[in-house]
């Protein structure tokens, strides 16, 4: 749904973002209702997870947790973060969170101070100045440069940045949206997600008309030959990885397509039980007897964990630690410079109040027509 061009820049990833989440809450009341409480049309599930559960963690995470210094709820996205690096099958980063979180328990365990250092002063632990020179540095070196090398254009880099020289040659950047241009655009994306859900449910009606068999049977468990990544066609995204899919996807007990994972049995209406963010449904009985947990991914995430511990500490215990494996390459095509200096706004044009009336007024009349889809 959220097309993110690999050159765009961090600002303006986070603005789509951020249209993106707010145009879903203006909307998120009438399309649940009309989708209804027990949907489990996977290309539903899959835009929820997106809308509802990973643009909100990315959001959240350093600008509203982190900086307000909400320790619990820090911790709890930490590993919501890890689940999406581990069914998106991230290197590096489906382990360094689990390292953070291990040191965490052991402190917690064995009482031991600096856990309730981080708890209380959390926003002093602050990596960014790292992270940022990091890329800085990555950005103008290449695989060639020796250590040397390196060291010189970190110094260069660290000179140019604190340069009083440099700094009065500088032009200021500004935000180039007002608030009543950020109006504007979310509802825009009010519109296009409107678009997508109208798409999206015509669809799921053609296949709730072919599927009214009831099964009571227990599906077989999807084998790890199965877990070869694939292209999935969905109506309104096109093709796309299956690793996008919503975390009950990559278990061994996919979700069963508007039936009970417990039982197996359909369900008969919407308030008959409940569907997880991970995608899995529940009848409320069945739910409670498994204790309101979904085991099915509670397995997925514990052998996760384990897989990615025992990665971990056997790259810690190689004998040469300096030397990159195939692991530790594979992401670095993925990652993104995250400069600092990299705010090259472009001038936004002004928008024109009869263009903003319009886009009201169009997202008035689809509000109103979503009853007739």
């Amino acid at each position: 749904m959220l097309v993110l061009i690999v050159e765009s820049k961090p600002w303006r990833i986070n603005l789509l973002l951020e249209l993106a989440y707010s145009a879903w809450i203006k909307i998120r009341n009438l399309i649940t209702e009309k989708f209804g409480a027990l949907c489990k049309f996977t290309e539903y599930q899959a835009i929820i997870d997106l809308l509802d559960n990973i643009i909100p963690a990315v959001l959240d995470i350093y600008a509203v947790l982190f900086r307000s210094g909400s320790f619990d709820e820090y911790l709890e996205t930490i590993f919501r973060i890890w689940t999406f690096a581990l069914r998106w099958k991230r290197k590096n980063y489906n382990k360094a969170p689990l390292a953070f979180l291990s040191d965490i328990f052991y402190w917690e365990q064995n009482n031991h101070p600096m856990k309730e250092a981080i708890k209380l002063f959390l926003v002093n632990f602050n990596d960014y100045w790292i992270e940022n020179i990091h890329s800085r540095i990555r950005a103008s070196t290449t695989c060639k440069d020796n250590a040397n090398d390196i060291q010189k254009q970190a110094y260069l880099i660290d000179a140019n940045k604190h340069s009083a020289f440099k700094k009065a040659f500088m032009n200021t950047k500004h935000y180039p949206y007002s608030p009543s241009e950020l109006d504007f655009l979310t509802n825009k994306a009010c519109l296009f997600l409107l678009q997508q859900f109208q798409i999206v449910f015509e669809e799921y009606q053609k296949i709730l008309k072919l599927n009214t068999t009831s099964s009571t049977t227990k599906p077989k468990p999807k084998s790890k030959k199965d877990n070869k990544n694939l292209n999935i066609k969905f109506i309104s995204m096109n093709d796309i990885d299956e690793r996008v899919l919503p975390a009950g996807y990559h278990t061994t007990y996919p979700p069963i397509f508007n039936s009970c994972d417990y039982c197996y049995k359909l369900f008969e209406q919407d308030s008959d039980g409940t569907i997880l963010i991970c995608g899995h449904g529940y009848h409320w009985n069945c739910y409670n007897q498994i204790e309101f947990k979904c085991k099915h991914c509670i397995n997925y995430f514990k052998e996760g964990i384990w897989n990615n511990v025992t990665a971990f500490v056997k790259r810690l215990e190689a004998e040469d630690k300096d030397k990159l494996t195939e692991e530790d390459l594979e992401d670095n095509e993925d990652d993104e410079n995250d400069d600092d200096t990299n705010n090259s706004i472009e001038d936004s044009e002004n928008i024109e109040i009869n263009q903003k009336e319009k886009i009201e007024l169009d997202l008035q009349n689809a509000i109103s027509k979503i009853n007739t889809w």
